[in-house]
């Protein structure tokens, strides 16, 4: 952030990014003057909003609210010459960074924060999921899946996901919950989470609880 003069953009990927930013910068007695002057984007319409509330005006946000989309739509204006700065999860994937240097532009990436599993209740969470007290389970990041799912051997994953509705709020996210055979019922349209909590209780209002395995539902 000190050298924030030098950047040509700055890219958030989340409302957590947003959130670590405005911390870093209140330590040093600023404000976000700085960043407002350069030409920002935004992963969704939820990190824009965050940044909006701290008067900074987002130039470019994707239809589709992933990486991939981020970089199409950032195509025609990112390219040589430009200075990028990224700051985000720590553990992410490297899509925004390998494809933006492919544009020619020098990107610098900050960890601005780290998802961390949690220990603390694991062994409650295990006796609820086998005495089928959970009805779904939701995933908003890849790193949430992965972090849940090594709680649970793979035996213990069987065992209770026959009864367990799995949302996930993309196909990125989809795809590392099936990567531990945790495959995706229910999916949104828009990759947010107010829309990933529509589209669950749009799932419930249509399909009754089931105690055995059911086919992948996308919503």
């Amino acid at each position: 952030l000190d050298a924030l003069d030098t950047f040509t953009w700055m890219i958030f990927t989340s409302v957590n990014g947003v959130v670590m930013v405005d911390r870093r910068l209140s330590a040093r007695g600023v404000g976000w003057a700085a960043v407002a002057r350069k030409r920002v984007a935004a992963i969704g319409p939820a990190t824009a909003e965050a940044l909006a509330e701290h008067g900074v005006r987002v130039e470019a946000v994707p239809d589709e609210y992933r990486a991939e989309a981020l970089v199409e739509r950032l195509r025609p204006a990112i390219g040589p010459g430009n200075r990028v700065l990224l700051p985000r999860a720590k553990e992410t994937r490297d899509v925004l960074v390998v494809e933006l240097r492919r544009l020619g532009a020098s990107v610098t990436e900050v960890p601005a924060y780290q998802t961390r599993r949690v220990e603390n209740g694991a062994s409650r969470l295990r006796g609820a999921l086998a005495a089928g007290a959970i009805d779904a389970v939701t995933f908003t990041s890849s790193s949430t899946a992965r972090n849940f799912a090594e709680l649970f051997s793979e035996e213990e994953r069987r065992a209770w996901r026959g009864r367990v509705t799995i949302a996930s709020i993309g196909p990125i996210t989809a795809a590392t919950a099936a990567e531990y055979g945790l495959p995706t019922d229910v999916m949104p349209s828009e990759y947010t989470i107010p829309a990933l909590a529509r589209a669950l209780a749009d799932y419930f209002s249509r399909v009754p609880r089931r105690s055995g395995p059911r086919g992948r539902r996308s919503v």
